[in-house]
């Protein structure tokens, strides 16, 4: 009878061998390998990590995104080497990472991918530097210092962290790390700024970098160490060093409470102020007059993005309003950020009579007094008149319409300077005697030189023959265009409809034209909406007009779109003396 069972030596070193097997085919399936120096390290330690691969293909950079989360990469390069074993080639790739870890912590990262094959995922630990201090107590000759302005900041207020290299002996050469906090922009402030300074009764030499940081969400926020790792020459002689700050915790608090008895957005800063400038600024306005408001916010620690549109009161009697687009503009100091709110809008009375521009009331959160202020622009009121000079009037109207068209909008309107379209009427009996001395002055010149004067005649027949041949083509194409002013708002819609029909693009001047009479004269029928759409294709016909080099056609179907509008909504008849808010 055979014995079939194993004994325990032979199971010891089957189950060896199949042990070895796995391990084998792991080792070949495996085909990109990670290796480091060392899985545990101080924060700020360069180590060298070598990325391994039998396998074809370059190394995927997007693999390296999670690495570079944690670890700042310093330097790189790449080996390969090539084989050939009985006629059998093979190639191996390595690609050397010098890296330094900049977040504390244990971090788990991914596997690494190089062409079809990605490394087994990887465990690293970061731990604090251990800095040594003198023994006697007296202050290091090179320290590495990082402080913040508020340990206990609110949530979308801004922190301020300075990082300070003091040194008394030279640095030959060195670097620092960088400031890196996972999902937070940081912003630099100031960089290696130079001066001298005592610290703990020492006098050093300091290197100083500013950096300006909003959180955006409440709970802790840690800052890791960074480090400084250089050459300096001590007495002692010349030696390789490396320093460390201390982690800083944050503690970020929620938006106050007392700001949740409030409906506004939450607005933390260190400083808002609100202004505002008029121009012109009198107490007593005049009817088809323009007065230019322009309001303005500065506020300290946030960014101009998070200053809301302020809420201007577009319906009120006896005014038209016209509010531009506001302008946001940021800027960084040595304080931080500070931004800037600009919104321009233009006032027309209508109607004589008294106006009140409403109190502006704007509330924000004092992060340095810790409690709830406003920034507040008190009412204003102002006598509306009857425009002494309607002629002078109707001119500054054309003028002030032109105005509000031209100015623009994504600029900083205080640095802009407008241009309005001046138009300046030419009346040749406004002095009659200078006219009668001009004429026989010239007069008397070509009758003293009959070869001018021949030439004269010539050259004014040939001027009046080609003036003429001009005038009658012109008139050809703009016949059917009239220029003068419709006596109703009726007329104005029907002239104008019949000049959009010609569907040219040479006509925009012509158009744009009857489009500011028939604005201007009856803008007081139209609606707030309709206003803006008129205003709209205003603007856009005296762009083509001002630059017919860009060859832009016109939009007819709008065009049509709101004389159908504008129509619909003035069926009755306008009465002819109803006064006009620009007067003809």
């Amino acid at each position: 009878m055979v014995n079939t069972s194993l004994s325990p030596i032979k199971t010891f070193f089957t189950l060896l061998c199949i042990s070895l097997m796995a391990i084998l085919s792991f080792e070949v399936k495996a085909a990109v390998q990670i290796t480091l120096d060392k899985l545990t390290m101080e924060i700020g330690e360069q180590i060298q990590m070598v990325i391994s691969s039998d396998a074809e293909g370059d190394l995927d950079p997007n693999s390296l995104t999670a690495l570079q989360q944690v670890f700042q990469i310093h330097g790189n390069s790449h080996q390969q080497q090539l084989q050939f074993i009985n006629g059998k080639k093979s190639v191996n790739n390595s690609w050397i990472l010098i890296i330094s870890a900049s977040q504390l912590g244990t971090h788990k990262l991914p596997g690494i991918k190089v062409g079809k094959q990605t490394s087994q995922p990887f465990q690293v630990t970061v731990t604090p530097i251990q800095t040594t201090q003198p023994k006697n107590g007296a202050p290091a000759d090179f320290l590495l210092l990082g402080t913040v302005d508020n340990l206990t900041p609110y949530v979308k207020s801004e922190v301020i962290y300075s990082l300070k290299l003091l040194y008394t002996h030279p640095i030959l050469s060195g670097q620092v790390s960088h400031l890196r906090i996972s999902n937070l922009p940081i912003k630099t402030i100031t960089k290696d700024k130079r001066y001298t300074s005592i610290h703990k009764g020492k006098k050093y030499n300091i290197i100083e970098w500013r950096f300006a940081l909003i959180p955006q969400l409440s709970g802790d926020l840690n800052i890791n160490q960074l480090t400084f790792q250089g050459t300096v020459t001590p007495p002692q002689g010349r030696k390789n060093i490396r320093l460390a700050t201390d982690l800083i915790k944050l503690k970020i608090k929620p938006q106050a409470n007392a700001w949740n008895q409030i409906n506004a957005e939450w607005l933390p800063a260190k400083n808002l102020n609100i202004w505002e400038k008029w121009q012109p600024s009198v107490n007593e306005w005049e009817t088809g007059k323009r007065y230019r408001r322009e309001i303005q916010l500065d506020a300290e620690g946030i960014e101009a993005k998070q200053l809301a549109a302020l809420n201007i009161k577009l319906n009120q009697p006896n005014l038209s309003i016209y509010p531009q687009k506001p302008t946001r503009n940021d800027q960084l100091n040595e304080q931080g950020h500070k931004g800037k709110y600009t919104h321009q809008i233009d006032y027309v009375p209508n109607k004589a009579g008294i106006a009140t521009i409403p109190e502006i009331k704007i509330p924000w959160w004092d992060t340095k007094k810790n409690q709830l202020r406003y920034a507040i622009l008190p009412a204003r009121t102002v006598q509306i008149l009857n425009n002494k000079n309607p002629n002078q009037t109707s001119n500054n109207s054309s003028n002030s319409i032109a105005t509000i068209l031209n100015t623009p909008t994504n600029s900083d309107p205080i640095n802009q300077q407008t241009n309005p379209i001046e138009i300046n009427s030419v009346n040749p009996d406004a002095n009659p005697v200078l006219q009668k001395q001009t004429e026989t002055s010239i007069l008397n010149l070509l009758l003293a030189n009959k070869a001018l004067l021949i030439f004269s005649i010539l050259s004014y027949s040939l001027l009046m023959i080609l003036l003429g041949l001009w005038v009658g083509k012109k008139g050809k194409q703009t016949s059917h265009i009239p220029q003068k002013t419709p006596a109703s708002l009726q007329e104005a819609l029907s002239q104008l409809q019949n000049a959009i029909k010609n569907r040219n693009t040479k006509k925009a001047h012509i158009i744009y034209q009857m489009m500011l009479r028939c604005y201007t004269k009856y803008q007081r029928e139209l609606t707030l909406e309709l206003n803006s759409q008129w205003l709209k294709q205003i603007k856009q016909l005296q762009n083509i007009t001002n630059n017919p080099q860009q060859n832009t056609k016109i939009n007819f179907k709008s065009l049509e779109n709101l004389l159908q509008k504008s129509a619909q909504q003035n069926k009755k008849k306008i009465p002819s003396d109803l006064p006009s808010l620009y007067p003809q």
